[in-house]
């Protein structure tokens, strides 16, 4: 062949992490039509595409013979009236050498990612920006916002507009109403429950009960009828998963469900115990939904975006979500930027804060609030203090982005505080939690324990007298409105 050897063009770079790097091919296969690439200067680019999906699809996905690669070109170009020149049929050819000419220390995993990344964005906005181009100066720049949220441009764009707190004409005062989400715990500790546009964490170390109190918010927002959704990219969702949540919804032991053998339906559950499960689910089942982020079919490795076009198809459907749980929020980081485990501190903080921002931006965009959790690695941090619930796995100052942080400590058995905090050494409030596990429900529990000043936190209540300054519960359940929140 003529053809000279890669000239570090764009195009050929891409297809070239396409097709020779396996991370990128598996996910390109599902992720990338052939529709997205340009009929003209881009067809012998989308008939080598092409060619990779006929033969990922017969023989799994591995680098493509080059000699294959020729042969099926070949083969697709016969009988097309625009490659009855030979001429035209070499250009095609010469494209996939040059292809295969790609140095292998040009191709980057994270790089190839982040291009298929940004080309799909591109190509899909396509459509969006022909609009745009239609309003004039205005739609450009909504534009222009719209592909920053979805992170396809880095360019700053700093606004000159200034807000002027006192204005001239009618002002409209008063601020948005905290709405109930329905767990009687965190209304109290919010003060009447969370607003509309807030975002909160919700730490705890593994095996700390995260994801069984925010699936027990979100069964609870359900029942007062505030929509919710849950976004789980810790494991695929299965019965495994649900037989807890059927639990908390039900008011039923988990052993219940998991007694029962695989396959089974709700005719094989006692009569008294179908009658509450079908009642309980009818009360919540057209206002709960979950969605498999866990990495399956290609879904949770586009970061907010592919959250903020979820809740787009809610409103569509005229059910739209109030309630947004996330779980886990260093997975959605580490899967969107296609970061290892091993990422240097000043790195994580950089995703972690960029992640946080995106989140704030999608509550305001889509009028949620959403709850955000994050495991804590209490033997990670400075070797000299004494390990902390509020010591983060990777994002150390994670509650200071948002709103208020929740935290899930262990005390003793079944039991465990609640903390609300804006970050690390802030005063927090705090509430003694029971785990019902058969129930994978949390309860209050301040009745049973009493707050120690001297440890800084709750004692069983028969223990007080043995511990110097012991005190009764601070705050009590009926207290908790009067108190200072940390929301």
């Amino acid at each position: 062949m003529s053809a000279q050897p890669h000239k570090d063009t764009d195009i050929e770079l891409f297809i070239a992490h396409l097709i020779r790097c396996p991370v990128v091919s598996r996910q390109a296969s599902t992720d990338l039509p052939l529709t997205l690439f340009y009929d003209g200067a881009e067809t012998p680019y989308k008939l080598i595409w092409g060619c990779a999906l006929d033969f990922w699809r017969n023989n799994g996905v591995r680098i493509i013979p080059v000699e294959h690669l020729y042969a099926a070109l070949q083969q697709r170009m016969s009988g097309l009236p625009e490659f009855s020149i030979a001429e035209a049929r070499d250009s095609v050819l010469q494209a996939a050498y040059r292809v295969y000419c790609v140095p292998d220390t040009s191709l980057i995993e994270n790089e190839g990612l982040k291009q298929l990344e940004d080309f799909i964005l591109m190509r899909a906005a396509a459509p969006k920006l022909r609009e745009a181009l239609t309003t004039g100066p205005e739609g450009l720049r909504d534009f222009m916002s719209t592909m920053r949220r979805m992170g396809v441009s880095d360019t700053p764009k700093v606004s000159s507009e200034s807000v002027k707190p006192f204005l001239k004409g009618e002002v409209r005062l008063g601020v948005e109403p905290r709405r109930p989400c329905g767990a009687t715990f965190i209304d109290l500790m919010l003060q009447g429950g969370p607003r509309p546009k807030e975002v909160y964490g919700l730490l705890a170390i593994s095996g700390g009960g995260k994801t069984t109190l925010s699936n027990q918010i979100a069964v609870e927002s359900a029942r007062v009828h505030r929509r919710a959704a849950v976004f789980t990219y810790e494991e695929p969702l299965s019965n495994e998963y649900f037989i807890p949540t059927y639990a908390c919804a039900s008011g039923l032991e988990r052993s219940v469900f998991e007694s029962l053998p695989p396959g089974s339906g709700l005719d094989s559950l006692a009569a008294e115990n179908r009658i509450q499960v079908e009642k309980s689910m009818g009360e919540i089942n057209d206002w709960i939904e979950f969605f498999d982020m866990s990495g399956t079919g290609g879904r949770g490795h586009k970061g907010v975006a592919e959250i903020d076009a979820l809740l787009e198809q809610a409103k569509a459907k005229n059910k739209p979500i109030e309630t947004v749980i996330v779980d886990w929020f260093w997975i959605l980081v580490v899967r969107y930027f296609n970061r290892s485990a091993n990422s240097k501190f000043e790195q994580e903080r950089h995703f972690a804060q960029q992640m946080c921002d995106a989140l704030k931006e999608l509550a305001a965009r889509q009028n949620v609030w959403i709850l955000v959790n994050q495991q804590l690695a209490p033997d990670k941090g400075s070797s000299s203090k004494k390990k902390t619930w509020m010591d983060s796995a990777e994002v150390k100052s994670f509650a200071w982005y948002f709103n208020g942080c929740f935290v899930l400590e262990p005390l003793k058995e079944d039991i465990t505080t609640l903390h609300l905090s804006k970050g690390r050494s802030v005063k927090t409030n705090s509430m003694p939690m029971r785990l019902d596990g058969a129930r994978a429900t949390f309860v209050p529990a301040s009745g049973d324990f009493v707050y120690d000043k001297r440890l800084g936190k709750y004692v069983p209540k028969g223990q007080g007298n043995l511990v110097p300054q012991a005190e009764e519960p601070e705050p009590s359940l009926n207290e908790f409105g009067d108190q200072e929140s940390g929301g």
